[in-house]
């Protein structure tokens, strides 16, 4: 069996480690959801926990093509921040330590390559099935892994001629 090639890397701010300059988010839902057992694994809770979905696209300032899709899963008591004077341009795990005072100690990633699923092609402007690279992150607070927030991105390959 081929074990997987782990890349590691140090930085001093969620800014530098996501870098999204010049981006804005538009949401297009927001609900509370139940893990089924297909997302438990996903984001490692028992199936059937309550969670708060926003699914999101990305897009580079002064575009309307989207860069990728995000579900963004929160526990229920961050669902305030939808309200946040800088919902669409500041990165959710800032929103937190802003509104609620959380403080974030780490970030855990893992990278995937796959494709794009039909219920977002449209949505992101490609054909279904296009190659896509998923990220899932999960930011945990100073208890140990304790889950404030988990998102999945899809990222997107655009070509220009």
């Amino acid at each position: 069996a081929h074990s997987p090639t782990i890349y590691a890397q140090s930085v001093t701010s969620m800014e530098q480690l996501l870098n999204y300059p010049e981006t804005w988010r538009k949401t297009l839902t927001s609900r509370r959801v139940r893990a089924d057992a297909a997302l438990a694994p996903l984001l490692k809770c028992k199936p059937g926990e309550q969670w708060f979905l926003l699914s999101t696209l990305r897009h580079p300032k002064g575009s309307t093509t989207p860069m990728c899709w995000i579900d963004i899963y929160l526990e229920p008591r961050y669902a305030g921040v939808t309200r946040h004077k800088n919902q669409d341009h500041m990165l959710i795990c800032d929103q937190i330590v802003d509104m609620y005072g959380e403080t974030l100690d780490r970030v855990h990633m893992e990278l995937s390559a796959g494709e794009v699923p039909s219920r977002m092609a449209r949505r992101l402007k490609v054909t279904p099935g296009s190659p896509a690279l998923f990220v899932l992150r999960r930011y945990l607070d100073i208890t140990p892994f304790f889950d404030v927030v988990s998102d999945r991105e899809v990222l997107v390959k655009r070509v220009s001629h």
